[in-house]
């Protein structure tokens, strides 16, 4: 990247140069003087290169201070955003979701909705977006005399453990009587340490499973649960 002072009172001896050899440059507000400024972009791979330049207009005024206050997650299925917004002048809000590649990642008045308007919170949806993705979410404030600013929030979606299984010894006993024990082999994930919590379904004779689990007991960090006695099945189940 590059800068140059394109009208009277603009000045880039300000910025960092020694931030500049990355693909997304950010600068600091208060750092560039009113004025007009061209950026450049130098690309190359091996003999191959290319330049890009951009025009900035650096106007006087106070735009919106925003500030995204806390993000608190509800399980699996939303994600609750709030932000603070503090001018002069009225404004308005707008929350979008930056290059998700998701159409519609918020909740609005019980359903889905690509963006959020005047609210200084937000509701997304985390189901419909793909565990180990990262996502940024964006509230745009723009006040009366069309002054504008932005603060963004990026959030990784978890991946659920894999690649694991659970063996059960012995595999076969008597009702009330014989004490099973379950053990969890091999998960992975890169959040550790890993809580367990063992159970058990009822299952049709033709597999399928009939109801919601029952625990044992409670959850655990012990990959081991023993002593589990069960009753007697009934209709082949």
């Amino acid at each position: 990247w590059t800068c140059e002072a394109a009208s009277v009172g603009a000045d880039c001896r300000n910025l960092s140069f020694a931030n500049f050899s990355v693909p997304k440059l950010e600068v600091p507000s208060t750092t560039l003087p009113v004025g007009y400024y061209l950026f450049s972009l130098f690309a190359a791979k091996g003999s191959r290169n290319d330049t890009a330049t951009t025009t900035v207009e650096v106007t006087p005024g106070a735009p919106p201070a925003i500030q995204i206050a806390k993000f608190n997650p509800e399980a699996n299925s939303f994600a609750y955003l709030s932000a603070s917004v503090t001018s002069s002048l009225s404004f308005s809000t707008i929350w979008t979701a930056e290059d998700s590649g998701v159409s519609a990642p918020f909740l609005v008045n019980r359903a889905a909705a690509s963006t959020v308007s005047n609210k200084l919170s937000a509701v997304v949806l985390l189901f419909v977006l793909t565990p180990g993705s990262t996502y940024t979410f964006r509230l745009t404030a723009t006040d009366s005399d069309m002054k504008s600013s932005y603060s963004t929030l990026s959030l990784t979606i978890n991946e659920k453990p894999s690649s694991g299984s659970v063996a059960v010894q012995p595999s076969k006993g008597y009702a009330l009587d014989t004490a099973f024990t379950y053990t969890a082999l091999n998960w992975v994930d890169e959040d550790l340490p890993l809580i367990y919590l063992f159970g058990k379904f009822p299952v049709n004779r033709d597999g399928k499973i009939a109801s919601k689990p029952t625990p044992f007991g409670g959850s655990r960090s012990s990959s081991r649960y023993s002593g589990v006695t069960l009753s007697a099945g009934s209709n082949h189940t």
